[in-house]
């Protein structure tokens, strides 16, 4: 994104695999090797530079692999850090795991099917430290791949009191598109509190996502690759 500064809140992502970072460029995932990808001495230089959110999602996790993010968790101990994690939280052990490590907010896919998974998992994380994760594709919603009309998506987060959601896009499309925007639009107009991410170019399209309601933008290139 462009270095000038925006008006919408920018929360950096980070990608962990193999207790690294990871990021996507143009031929596909790139694993890298320089310091920076440690996932700590990346997250303590943010916090150094006044970063307050970061949002984490568990590659690991999500492949069924075991998870290096209690790991990273105890280093940033004391930390001024609040950290949501994304990925492989289909159940409450795990976000009872998570919970004890320090996780402060944890976003859920498949789990959000089940009500009586949703029920447990609110005994560890409240509804206000929950966001359902979805992507948005030329308009249409979608939480765990086939995609979900925009009236039930609505209607079931609304009947668990769930009002947190972070939508993105899959690459090369934009989540600023027009369809994405509306359907952004309408989310925050019936009161939900919308995180947006994926390929969000420039300060002008992250102000446009802010006007349609966003409450900021995901920045999952959130150092370059060249750095």
């Amino acid at each position: 994104m462009n270095s000038a500064p925006s008006l919408v809140p920018v929360v950096p992502v980070l990608h962990i695999s193999s207790g690294r970072v990871v990021q996507w460029d143009s031929s596909g995932r790139s694993i890298r090797r320089d310091p920076a990808a440690n996932p700590l001495y990346l997250m303590l230089t943010l916090a150094e530079q006044g970063i307050e959110l970061i949002h984490i999602i568990d590659l690991d996790a999500v492949a069924g692999r075991p998870s290096t993010v209690p790991a990273l968790m105890m280093g940033l101990r004391r930390r001024p850090l609040t950290i949501r994690l994304a990925g492989g939280i289909h159940d409450v052990s795990t976000a009872r795991n998570r919970k004890a490590f320090g996780i402060h907010e944890i976003v859920v896919s498949t789990a959000f099917y089940s009500s009586s998974t949703l029920q447990q998992i609110f005994s560890v994380f409240p509804p206000d430290q929950i966001l359902v994760g979805m992507y948005c594709s030329d308009g249409q919603l979608s939480v765990n791949g086939e995609p979900d009309s925009f009236e039930f998506l609505v209607e079931r987060m609304q009947n668990f009191g769930l009002h947190r959601v972070v939508i993105n896009s899959r690459y090369p499309e934009s989540v600023a598109s027009l369809a994405n925007r509306q359907v952004i639009s309408q989310l925050a107009s019936k009161g939900f509190e919308v995180w947006v991410g994926g390929s969000v170019q420039s300060d002008v399209e992250a102000g446009l996502l802010k006007d349609d309601g966003a409450a900021g933008v995901l920045v999952d290139r959130a150092y370059p690759l060249d750095h």
